[in-house]
């Protein structure tokens, strides 16, 4: 027999800042809401700085060959 187990945010966050791959979520507007640990190793950026950010800015400062600072967008 099972028990059903509801899987809370606090623990889905805790699940998803140990594994070494990166990962951000999203709302709606496209804003990041979510960004582990991984992915602040991977992109250089802190979450601090990624936290609302639009991802399109996140993922093409990560990507250019030429990084901008966020400060300017």
């Amino acid at each position: 027999m099972s028990r059903k187990q509801n899987l809370k945010p606090e623990d889905a966050s805790v699940i998803l800042d140990s594994v070494a791959d990166g990962v951000f979520a999203v709302n709606l507007e496209k804003k990041i809401i979510y960004f582990n640990n991984a992915a602040e190793e991977i992109t250089g950026f802190a979450k601090e700085e990624a936290l609302g950010e639009h991802c399109y800015n996140i993922c093409l400062l990560y990507t250019s060959p030429s990084p901008r600072d966020l400060s300017t967008s």
